[in-house]
Parts: C-alpha cells; sequence; structure tokens
C-alpha cells in the first residue's frame, strides 16, 4: 500500500497526470508507424537496400517523435518518481506480456518480408513492373503493425471497476412473520416533509 503523503505529494507536482488513464495512440500515429514499417518490409522483401535503410529510418522516427511530446515525458517522469501509483502502463504488462509480444510481433514481420523476398524469386512475383510479392510483405507488416501492442488499443482491455467508487444498495427494512417492517421500538414515523412525527397515542 502506498504512503498517503507520496501520493499527496503525486497530486501536488503533477496535478495533471491521471495514472489510470494513458496517453491514447493516435490514428495518425499508428498509421505512420504502419507506413514506416511497411516501407521497410517492402524494401526487405524485394531486396532493395536503400528502401530497406529508408524504411528503417522512418520506423525510428515514428517511433521517437511521439514519444518525445511533453505530455509522455511528463507521464514518463511522473512514472519514475512515483512507481508505486496505480499506472494504466503496468496494468498492461501485468496483463499482457509486453517486452516478449512487441518482439514477436516485429520477428513476424522481419521472417515474412525475408522470407518472400528469399524463397519466392522476384521475377515470379512481378507483373506490370509491380512486385507484388513485396507488396503483399508491405501489407502484412501494416496490418501487424496496427494491432502490435503498444499501439493498438484493444489490448488495453476494460479497466476493473473500482469498489471503493461502487453503488452501496441499502439493505431491505426486516420484517417480522406478519410481513410487515419490524420495529425497534421506535414509534415515530415519518411525514411527507421528512420530519418525524409522534403517532397519536389512545
Amino acid at each position: 500500500m502506498q504512503d498517503h503523503h507520496t501520493h499527496d505529494a503525486f497530486t501536488s507536482l503533477y496535478p495533471d497526470v491521471d495514472p489510470g488513464t494513458p496517453i491514447p495512440v493516435s490514428s495518425g500515429e499508428r498509421i505512420s508507424t504502419g507506413v514506416a514499417a511497411a516501407t521497410l518490409a517492402y524494401g526487405a522483401a524485394g531486396m532493395d537496400i536503400v528502401v530497406t535503410i529508408a524504411g528503417l529510418a522512418l520506423v525510428i522516427i515514428s517511433l521517437a517523435v511521439p514519444a518525445a511530446s511533453v505530455k509522455r515525458r511528463i507521464r514518463r517522469e511522473a512514472r519514475t518518481r512515483f512507481p508505486r501509483e496505480p499506472w494504466a502502463e503496468s496494468a498492461l504488462l501485468n496483463n499482457v506480456n509486453t517486452n516478449l509480444f512487441v518482439p514477436v510481433f516485429w520477428a513476424f514481420i522481419a521472417a515474412s518480408s525475408l522470407g518472400i523476398g528469399y524463397f519466392l524469386p522476384a521475377d515470379l512475383l512481378t507483373r506490370g513492373g509491380i512486385n507484388w510479392g513485396a507488396v503483399a510483405a508491405a501489407v502484412i507488416a501494416f496490418i501487424t503493425t496496427w494491432f502490435m501492442p503498444g499501439l493498438s488499443p484493444v489490448w488495453l482491455g476494460r479497466k476493473k471497476p473500482d469498489p471503493d467508487r461502487a453503488p452501496h444498495h441499502q439493505s431491505p427494512a426486516p420484517r417480522d412473520s406478519t410481513g410487515a417492517p419490524h420495529t425497534t421500538g421506535d414509534t415515530s414515523v415519518l411525514d411527507l416533509s421528512g420530519t418525524p412525527v409522534n403517532p397519536i397515542r389512545p
């Protein structure tokens, strides 16, 4: 359990940072990373070293630029200084081993691209001056990147409900054997305004 004073220090230093709400990856960022990966795969499948190097540079830029944004840098700093806050990124790491799955996704892109370029001759896949094997590798890379953990929101899942914020339901009043509400000796009743009124005794 985190220290109360530590949490107060966190909210004081980072009032705009919500640990439970991660900064979402925009569609533009996902598209740029997908296009960069597709360029890299196209060059690798087509055995074009220039396009491959250009695609690799685009991948590095597409990943580095969003990470350097002000909001993400502040959030990274807050996570480093206050690691015991309930960070959504930590929950993602617990639910999805991104350290394993992200390299696996990139390895799949590399294997499919190099496999197409090495095992399928370009002259058999080239029609109308277009290497369709390289195009297929680019499409595979784009789709794989689009659904990659850390880029796709489908891996975030649903938040667990906070038990402290769950609505509390009032238990029904106990009843006696006749079905009437059981009283505890207090014979006062409430009128429509909510004011206790003593009933008229005989």
